[in-house]
Parts: structure tokens; sequence; C-alpha cells
């Protein structure tokens, strides 16, 4: 079995898309949550989330990009990019220098905000004539769509697949393509997660009880429910030949993952967090690791009071009797569905080379039955070697990283 390594990081997100713009911002506690302003939500109960802003041409996306690609394949082709650049792993002509890299890509809604954009802007012209078939208008408009996109221009031609298993889909990506180079099928894979908010998204999760009118209090006995947020994030993880053969310096290990599926409810999570506890051991069993290796957690914080109180009770039968730091990042970055999995093993990355760990934006009033060390008030810091990083999703998808230092000299910020 092959170590599995993390050599190239990219995203795009609310609060920037350069690690250290983004990681000044997470020590800063500034939260990108406010008003919707990328479509008209003056209609519907949910109008505020944590929004991309608007992209500008770079060096990573060009006009004519911008303007031709559905906004999902935007953004999901900049982050690849940048992340391929990252690995060193990307041409002149922005595409990637090995044609034969695998593209493992997890999404929970692929292109519906693309898809809604259209059909409204089809429902305005035709007067009221609904074309179902258009095939102008619905050509990639599947959630498939945006990873044979973003693909073809890198120039990746080999196979590029997609999964789309809830909150947990992006996590689920990283696993897959690391499983590839742990087998030998592989030396480099690029893989990551894509989710934009739409009209559909929001009044989803509305519908269901989950959102927040204000801001989101993950593990505070205050809270209100979930923000949505956006975000795209990619990986490029090779072999430990593979990037020595390059000279180049990786980020991070990838030590592995647990996953398990609770099968307790379509959306309600089980009580006592069986599942959640289940994919924690089978991620330390599974890498060798212990509890008292884990330097850092960063938990889901889905902001919902069941899905809490059943990760708090997880947590709390692995971690009680530790003084483990435990973070979550969702009042500030949202929740981005199957991206926020993948910019988390970033943001573990990121503290990996700081040694410092985000603290929790809105939490005042903890539950006082648990013992956990949750990080408040202000960043910490603390001697972190391996960070575990949780992310749970409706049906009972559950599933958790370990990412570890590398072993070799810390690579500088991008």
């Amino acid at each position: 079995m092959q170590d599995v390594y993390i050599t190239g990081i990219g995203f795009v997100t609310p609060l920037g898309n350069r690690p250290q713009k983004l990681w000044s911002a997470l020590l800063a506690g500034k939260s990108a949550v406010g008003p919707i302003t990328k479509m008209d939500v003056s209609h519907l109960p949910v109008r505020i989330a944590a929004e991309i802003p608007p992209q500008e041409p770079d060096e990573f996306l060009s006009s004519q990009e911008l303007s031709s690609c559905r906004p999902s394949t935007a953004v999901g082709l900049s982050a690849a990019r940048r992340a391929l650049a990252d690995a060193g792993l990307l041409n002149q002509q922005q595409k990637s220098v090995v044609q034969s890299m695998d593209f493992f890509l997890g999404s929970t809604s692929g292109q519906l905000f693309d898809h809604e954009q259209s059909m409204r802007s089809l429902w305005q012209k035709t007067s009221r004539e609904f074309p179902f078939t258009s095939e102008d208008n619905f050509k990639n408009q599947t959630t498939y769509g945006m990873v044979r996109d973003i693909a073809v221009r890198l120039g990746l031609q080999a196979q590029a697949c997609m999964n789309t298993n809830a909150c947990t889909a992006g996590a689920y990506a990283v696993a897959w393509g690391a499983d590839s180079i742990r087998s030998g099928q592989q030396s480099r894979v690029l893989c990551g997660g894509v989710d934009l908010i739409s009209e559909s998204i929001l009044s989803g999760f509305y519908n269901l009880k989950l959102m927040a009118d204000e801001k989101s209090r993950p593990f505070d006995i205050q809270q209100q429910g979930l923000v949505l947020g956006e975000a795209a994030a990619m990986l490029v993880l090779e072999s430990e030949a593979s990037w020595q053969a390059r000279r180049v310096q990786p980020w991070a290990k990838l030590e592995g993952s647990g996953w398990f599926h609770e099968a307790y409810h379509m959306i309600a999570p089980e009580p006592q967090g069986l599942g959640r506890q289940h994919s924690m051991r089978r991620a330390l069993s599974r890498t060798g690791r212990s509890v008292e290796d884990v330097g850092c957690v960063i938990a889901n914080g889905y902001g919902t009071k069941k899905n809490d109180m059943a990760e708090l009770e997880a947590l709390q039968a692995i971690f009680g009797k530790t003084r483990t730091p435990i973070t979550t990042l969702r009042p500030l970055l949202g929740h981005s569905r199957g991206a926020e999995s993948v910019l988390d093993v970033a943001i573990a990355v990121l503290i990996l080379q700081n040694q410092k760990i985000p603290a929790i934006t809105n939490l005042e009033q903890p539950y006082p039955e648990y013992t956990l060390q949750l990080v408040k008030d202000k960043p910490q810091d603390a001697e972190v070697r391996v960070c575990l990083v949780n992310n749970f999703g409706f049906g009972g998808n559950t599933i958790s990283t370990l990412v570890g230092e590398a072993g070799t000299e810390k690579r500088s910020h991008v």
C-alpha cells in the first residue's frame, strides 16, 4: 500500500481564493455571511448566505471563460487550476501537465444554480411556453456535466468521476482518489468538491426547518440553525515516489479515512452519534493512530440541534477524556455542502503549517454537560501533528479524514 500526500491545494471561497488570505480571515473571525446578492430572493424566507464574490478574470480564469462557462464550472475550474499550479502541474496553456490524471469530484447540487438561471431565462423569453425538449438549454445541465466540463478544459484524458452522496460528497471524492493511489492504480489524482447556492437549495433547507435567521451558532445552547454557503476546493494527491521524482515538497500526508452509513433516517442523525463514532474510530484504526495522536478536530458543526447533539455525543465518547482542541468554520464560511469537506482538509493543512487553531465564532454558551475542549473566543496555539476532519450528511452518510504532517520540511504559503 502506497502512502498518499497532498501536493496541491486550490480553492474559491467567500473569504478569499489564496491560502494566506483565507487563513488571515479565519484567524480574525471574519464572517462571509451576508445578504444574498447573486439572485432575487425577495420572495423567499431565506435571504442570507456566505456567497462567493463575483469572479474577476485572473491568471486562472480568463474573461472569455467567465462569459462562456456556467458559474459552477467556472469556480470549479479556477480551484482546480490553483491546485494544479500549487503542485507544479499546470502549464502555460492553463492545462494539466499530466493528461492521464484521474479526476474525482463531489457535489450535492451539481449545476442546479445554472439550470435555474437557464430555465428562468427561457420562461421569460418564450411567453411562458416551457420547452422541455430544448437541447441547447438542457445540454450539460446534469450533475455529471460539471466534472466533464472541468476535465475537458484542463485537458484531462483519464476517468472523470462524480459522486453526490449528500454533504459528504467531497470527502468521499478525496477518499476515492486516495484509494486509487494506495492501491497502485494511479500515482497522482485531482479531487475536490463544488457547490453553489440556488433557490431550490435555499427553499429545500428552509422547508426542512434547518435554517438560521441571522447566524450559525454550532455547539451553542442558543443555536438557531445553519447558514448556507458556497465554495469550490480541489486537492492534488500523489504517491511518495511521484512527488520525489518531481522534486516537489508536499503540504501534508493524507493518512486515511473512515466512513459509515447509519441507515437511521433520511435526514435526522442517529441521536447517540453512533455512525459518527464509527467513522472516527475507523479512520483511527485504519491509519494505526490513537486518540492521543490527534492534535485537533475540525468538527462538522452543522448548527442544528439534532445534528450538533449527535456530533457532541460522538465527540464526547471519543475525545471526552482528552484535551484535544475542537473547532468548526461553519459560522464564517457557511455550509457549502459537497465542497466544505474538501475545504476543511485544506484548512487542516493550514493548521498543520501554522500550529494555530481558529476559534468557533458565535460560540458563547457551550452545552455544560460535555467536557470537550471547544476552541472559543480566540485562536489557540497548539502542537498539531495530526488533524481529524469530520463531515456528516443527509441519509446517514458519515466520514472522517485524518491529515498529518508530511514528515518533510514545511512548505511556505502561496
